[in-house]
C-alpha cells in the first residue's frame, strides 16, 4: 500500500512539528545568507514654500520628512543623513547634514539667483539586512523676471507668448530667452519687439513710446464712364451712384470698386494724401448673338453697326457688347423682317420670312395689244349672239 499511514494522533503531531522545524530552518539561513529581507516601511516627503513660482531674487523654503525603520539597530557613527539644495545649473546652493533618525523633519532655505528648475534631494540611511542609502527629491520651478518702463508711463506690457501683461511701470515674471514684448498706449505707436530674459532675472527694458501723427482728412471724388454705376470703397459702409464723392477720409490706401450691369467690375487703388477726383473708365461685357433664318442664306445686318453676315445654315453670329440692336434681315423673293433684342446675355434667335407676290409691270405696248384683244372678243360675241 502506497502513501503514508500514521497508527496515532502522536506520529501526526510529529512529523507536524518536523516539518515546521525544517521550515524555520530554511528561514534562518536565508536570512543569514541575506537571500531575502524583512518588510522594511519607509516614507520620505519634500514640500516647497512658497506654493507658487517664486521669481528669481525670492527665498525659497525645502522642509524634508521622513519615517523609516532601523529594525531595533543603532547606526553607525559615520553615517549622516544628507539635505541639498541645488540650482538649475546642478551647483549645491545649501546643504545639511544630520545623524540618523528613525523619523524626523528639517528645513533648508535659499535666495534664488537663477531661473529654472531647483532641486531639493534627501539621503536618509535606514537598516534592512544593512545599512542602506535612501533618496528622494523634488522640484520647485523659478521664473526670471523683466522690469519695463515706458515714457509716458501707463502703457499696457505683453509677453505675448506667455501669456502675462502689466502696467508700465511694472515686473513680470517670464521665462529665459527670446520673447515678444508688446506695448501699447492710446495715442502712440504700437511697440512690439523680440527681448532676450535673462535666467538671472535682472533683465530691464527701457521704452519711448512715439506719439502717433495726428490724422489729416480728404475728400475722394469718383467719376465712372458711363455714370450711374455704383461706387464701393473700402472701409466705407455701402455705396454711392457715380458721380459722387466721400468726404473726410483719412489719409492712407483705398480700394474703389465700381459695378454697373452689363459691364465688367472695375477695381483701382488709391493712395489719398489730397483731395482727389479718379475717373474709371468701364468695359462693357461682350455676349453672342446667333442669329439663325427660315428659310437659311439670308442677309442678317446689325443696323446700328451695319456689320452684315449670312446666315448659312447654321446662323450668322455677332460678338456685341451689352445693350440694345436693331437686327434686319433680307433674301430675295422675301420680305424684309426687323427684329429689336435687347443682348444682356448669350442669345440665339430665329427670324422667319415670308415670300412676296409677283408684281407684273404693264408698259405702253402691252395696254395696246390688250385692248385690240378684247374689241375683238366683244365683236365675236356681238356677232355670235346676233345670229
Amino acid at each position: 500500500m502506497s502513501g503514508y499511514c500514521f497508527d496515532t494522533p502522536a506520529q501526526v503531531g510529529g512529523e507536524i512539528l518536523k516539518y515546521v522545524g525544517l521550515i524555520a530552518i530554511l528561514l534562518v539561513c536565508a536570512f543569514a545568507f541575506g537571500l531575502i529581507y524583512p518588510v522594511v516601511t519607509q516614507s520620505y516627503s519634500i514640500s516647497w514654500s512658497p506654493s507658487w513660482r517664486p521669481k528669481v531674487g525670492a527665498t525659497i523654503t525645502a522642509t524634508f520628512t521622513w519615517d523609516v525603520s532601523f529594525d531595533g539597530h543603532t547606526p553607525p557613527s559615520n553615517l549622516k543623513n544628507k539635505f541639498y539644495i541645488k540650482d538649475p545649473k546642478g551647483n549645491i546652493k545649501a546643504s545639511k547634514e544630520l545623524s540618523p533618525t528613525e523619523s524626523g523633519s528639517t528645513s533648508l532655505s535659499v535666495k534664488t539667483d537663477y531661473a529654472g528648475y531647483w532641486v531639493a534631494e534627501m539621503h536618509i540611511y535606514y537598516y534592512s539586512n544593512g545599512w542602506r542609502e535612501g533618496t528622494w527629491s523634488e522640484k520647485k520651478y523659478v521664473n526670471t523676471k523683466i522690469h519695463v518702463e515706458t515714457t509716458p508711463s501707463g502703457a499696457k506690457v505683453s509677453i505675448t507668448d506667455l501669456g502675462v501683461s502689466g502696467t508700465s511701470p511694472c515686473t513680470l515674471p517670464a521665462k529665459p530667452g527670446y520673447h515678444w514684448v508688446s506695448i501699447t498706449k492710446s495715442g502712440y505707436k504700437h511697440w512690439c519687439k523680440k527681448i532676450y530674459i535673462s535666467p538671472e532675472g535682472d533683465t530691464s527694458l527701457s521704452v519711448t513710446l512715439e506719439e502717433k501723427p495726428t490724422p489729416k482728412y480728404y475728400d475722394l471724388t469718383v467719376e465712372t464712364i458711363p455714370s450711374g454705376a455704383k461706387v464701393y470703397l473700402s472701409g466705407v459702409e455701402g455705396y454711392k451712384i457715380s458721380p459722387c464723392t466721400f468726404k473726410d477720409l483719412i489719409s492712407g490706401w483705398y480700394t474703389i470698386i465700381v459695378r454697373k450691369e452689363g459691364y465688367n467690375e472695375a477695381r483701382q487703388n488709391v493712395f489719398l494724401d489730397e483731395d482727389k477726383t479718379v475717373t474709371i473708365t468701364l468695359e462693357p461685357k461682350t455676349y453672342t448673338l446667333t442669329v439663325k433664318t427660315n428659310p437659311a442664306y439670308a442677309n442678317v445686318t446689325i443696323v446700328e453697326l451695319g456689320i452684315t453676315k449670312n446666315s448659312g445654315t447654321r446662323g450668322a453670329v455677332f460678338e456685341l457688347d451689352y445693350g440694345t440692336y436693331t437686327v434686319r434681315v433680307e433674301k430675295e423673293g422675301y420680305g424684309v423682317v426687323e427684329k429689336v433684342i435687347e443682348l444682356d446675355s448669350d442669345k440665339t434667335i430665329t427670324i422667319s420670312l415670308y415670300e412676296t407676290k409677283p408684281v407684273i409691270e404693264i408698259t405702253p405696248e402691252i395696254n395696246l395689244v390688250a385692248t385690240l384683244s378684247l374689241l375683238a372678243v366683244a365683236a365675236y360675241l356681238l356677232w355670235r349672239y346676233a345670229i
